[in-house]
């Protein structure tokens, strides 16, 4: 409601200029009308340090990194950007429930060279699968504030071109450029 009250009169960092958490905090923007303005810093580090020393009045930040900060205190987390409420974190909404189907998740993959042979491709996915599948490092996998993977290649592949069109889209209608 403050921020809709007083256009421009807020601010946000989020890390990088053109990462991940960048592109969420724009999507967000982009989707709720709310004009906050962006700080931009040299990465996460500064950009966390600067938050929870009260410099700036709002971060965007993946859990992985925050979520040191957010335990012992120094911020607080009020929401978080994927469609549902992360594990780590069960007690703090995900935007969607305000903003309906909003998702600006992050997320780490492997990739392999585009002409590896289908088998090698094939067993490094079920060796990745197993990993991801073994109970203790799921637990820590959950514990830096992120969710376990293991869908197919196949299933996979859809999402990253699904990611690549929308991200496409929200850097040409907010005009971000890297320099």
């Amino acid at each position: 409601a403050y921020a809709r009250a007083n256009p421009g009169k807020l601010n946000f960092t989020a890390g990088s200029p053109g990462g991940g958490p960048h592109l969420g905090a724009t999507l967000f923007r982009l989707t709720t009308g709310i004009d906050i303005q962006f700080i931009p810093y040299r990465g996460s580090g500064p950009a966390l340090q600067d938050l929870a020393a009260g410099n700036v009045q709002l971060g965007f930040d993946s859990l992985t990194a925050s979520a040191g900060l957010a335990r012992g205190g120094q911020i607080r987390p009020i929401a978080v950007t994927s469609l549902t409420r992360n594990r780590a974190f069960p007690q703090v909404p995900s935007v969607a429930e305000t903003v309906p189907g909003f998702e600006a998740d992050t997320w780490v993959a492997a990739f392999l060279p585009a002409r590896t042979p289908a088998a090698l491709q094939a067993a490094w996915h079920e060796a990745f699968a197993a990993a991801i599948a073994a109970p203790d490092v799921t637990q820590r996998i959950l514990e830096l504030g992120t969710e376990p993977g293991g869908q197919s290649t196949a299933e996979f592949d859809a999402v990253l071109k699904r990611e690549i069109a929308m991200w496409a889209d929200v850097v040409a209608k907010a005009g971000i450029r890297v320099e």
